[in-house]
């Protein structure tokens, strides 16, 4: 009988991220707060009133940018705050509030510097998900798979 070993969801998209003990999760959904928010720039073309699916090449993650995958995270579902790690410092942000949604945004700028056009921009929508595919999904990894990917 298969084993589910490590469970992880990604609160924003394209940084690490958080493990969990457990989740309540419903057929047919995303995990709670999996890949709710998203990091793009000036060049991320997202309408937040006509909210749909954006290509993870069209936002700011770690695939185009290394250096994200440095930063510790943390999140509190509760309170919707992110908590990013970088060297002997950490920084808490309530992505729901104005001020803690403008902090991080001038975190992520400062962070990346010229590495992204113009701004850093925290993007969500109510029911939004920043998945790889454009319908709700889980994935489930094989280690056993990964390995032998890697060995070939």
């Amino acid at each position: 009988m298969p084993t589910l070993s490590q469970l992880y969801y990604y609160p924003v998209k394209g940084l690490q991220g958080v493990a969990l003990n457990r989740i309540a999760a419903s057929a047919g959904e995303r995990l709670p707060f999996d890949r709710r928010y998203a990091i793009g720039d000036q060049t991320t073309a997202f309408d937040p009133a006509n909210p749909c699916h954006i290509k993870k090449q069209n936002l700011v993650v770690q695939m185009k940018h290394e250096k994200l995958a440095a930063l510790a995270i943390g999140f509190e579902p509760a309170t919707a705050t992110l908590t990013v790690g970088e060297r002997n410092t950490s920084h808490r942000f309530a992505l729901e509030s104005a001020d803690g949604h403008d902090a991080f945004e001038r975190f992520m700028s400062d962070y990346l510097g010229e590495a992204i056009q113009g701004p850093a921009r925290l993007i969500s929508a109510p029911g939004l998900a920043f998945t790889d595919l454009s319908h709700q999904s889980v994935s489930l990894i094989n280690l056993n798979s990964v390995m032998a990917l890697q060995d070939a």
